[in-house]
């Protein structure tokens, strides 16, 4: 440009990174343009235009850099911490995925290995210390990171080794289960013993990880019997063994207690604890599966297919449906699964995906003018889902909830096992003289490629506890 002063603005990306964004420095010709916040030893494409007020460059060709190896830190042990804080405050809008670096003050790199969340975000991963030359396993809480990849806030903690004088733990956590679900036949006579990491009993503050052991005094040979010990990683802890729930709490102490309401829904109350506290099995919405039937197809109305009583579309339908399972004289088609949920269960996400559609103008329990009440409706890759069947995208539809999370927008991502709604029996599955129990579900369309009526398959594919063609569970 033939202008004594202008704008020049450079931009750069990561090059390792097919999502990577464009970031832009602004200055003029007659200054150099500093780019900071770079990471070493990394690989940046780069692009220069220059502005003014009346005429804008094109830009010059992309082109490469590898930013210089760090230097070596100048580490003094109990050195005031003079290392720059991270000035760049806008929050990063994705998920992290594993293998993603996460920087730390003080040059520490964190690398995540398993996270969930969407910022903040939980996890563990490994911290190296190049001063020290020491890899650590580390848990965050609550971990806040910018568009750049930095710490913003929240912890990132090692717990101390039983075997070490230092905070180094060579072994991975386990993922975080608060409640855990096992078959144990608790008696007057059963002893439960907490244990600590370093297999002796609980004595004042428990150092984590614990195992619960049970003991059963009286067996049919006399001898005493002894329960596969449970893994606590987290406190407080709940057990649900039957009709008892076991609580652990924060300082290490047992409570025993039945799980019978005052009315004897020993189940209900079950179920609610459950659904606070357990995640479904990755590929499933909800934590409990049940394939539930409607009252005129007793054996079939809840499966996928021409499963239903009423008009007949099922002919016409199995011309543009390839394999439209038929169930007996059925001829009206029911184009999903419906999976029993009492209202207000927690309805989960399959799969890490994306929001496509979301439906939440109908009020819960109601009709409304949606045959589906309120749903969403989120895609998922082939990578995503694991192929399950096929390496297809495809579209899962959520249907019959009485409200939608206020954290999940369209276009916005969402992570296996994230609360995505309420279910109720919004839509259709509502009937003012009709409030059978069936009629509270959630209803499940799969489409295969793209959201469209020829692409609907049989859900079952995609889902991860299986059921037969009579909706009974596979052993």
């Amino acid at each position: 440009m033939d202008h004594p002063l202008y704008e020049q603005v450079i931009f750069t990306r990561r090059l390792d990174r097919d999502d990577a964004i464009w970031y832009d420095v602004k200055g003029n010709n007659q200054n150099p343009i500093v780019v900071t916040e770079l990471y070493p030893e990394q690989g940046y494409q780069y692009k220069v235009k220059a502005v003014c007020a009346v005429e804008e460059s094109d830009y010059t060709r992309v082109d490469t850099f590898i930013t210089l190896p760090k230097p070596a830190p100048k580490y003094v042990c109990g050195a005031e911490d003079t290392t720059p804080k991270f000035t760049n405050k806008v929050p990063l809008t994705k998920p992290l995925q594993p293998g993603d670096i996460v920087m730390l003050p003080q040059n520490v790199e964190l690398v995540i290995k398993e996270v969930s969340g969407n910022n903040p975000y939980r996890g563990w991963g490994e911290m190296f210390f190049n001063f020290v030359n020491a890899n650590l396993i580390v848990t965050f809480e609550d971990l806040e990171v910018n568009e750049l990849y930095q710490w913003l806030d929240g912890d990132v903690v090692s717990k101390k080794a039983s075997s070490s004088k230092f905070l180094i733990n060579t072994d991975a956590p386990t993922p975080a289960q608060d409640t855990i679900k096992i078959d144990i036949n608790i008696t007057d006579d059963t002893k439960i013993i907490i244990k600590d990491s370093t297999g002796n009993p609980v004595e004042g503050t428990p150092v984590l990880p614990l195992t619960l052991h049970i003991e059963n005094e009286n067996s049919e040979n006399g001898e005493p019997e002894n329960e596969e010990p449970i893994k606590i990683i987290e406190l407080p802890a709940v057990i649900i063994t039957g009709d008892r729930i076991i609580t652990v709490a924060e300082d290490g102490s047992v409570k025993i207690e039945q799980a019978k309401t005052e009315n004897g829904k020993t189940e209900e109350k079950i179920d609610t604890i459950r659904n606070n506290t357990i995640k479904p099995e990755h590929g499933d919405p909800l934590v409990d599966m049940k394939i539930v039937h409607t009252n005129t197809a007793p054996n079939s109305g809840g499966m996928f297919g021409c499963a239903r009583i009423g008009s007949d579309n099922c002919s016409r339908l199995s011309n543009s449906i390839p394999n439209l399972p038929k169930y007996d004289d059925k001829k009206k088609v029911h184009d999903g699964i419906d999976l029993y949920a009492s209202v207000e269960t927690n309805v989960y996400s399959m799969y890490d995906g994306e929001i496509v559609f979301i439906e939440k103008g109908v009020s819960p329990n109601t009709e409304g003018e949606k045959d589906y009440g309120n749903y969403v409706v989120i895609k998922y890759t082939s990578q995503q889902h694991g192929n399950k069947g096929t390496q297809k995208t495809i579209y899962a539809l959520y249907a019959h909830l009485n409200s939608v999370d206020n954290d999940i927008k369209v276009n916005s991502k969402v992570l296996a096992g994230q609360i995505i709604g309420k279910s109720g029996c919004t839509g259709n599955a509502n009937n003012l003289f009709n409030k059978d129990t069936w009629r509270q579900h959630l209803h499940l369309t799969i489409y295969e490629n793209s959201w469209a009526n020829d692409n609907r398959v049989d859900p079952r594919i995609y889902i991860t506890t299986k059921f037969d063609n009579n909706g009974n569970k596979n052993d």
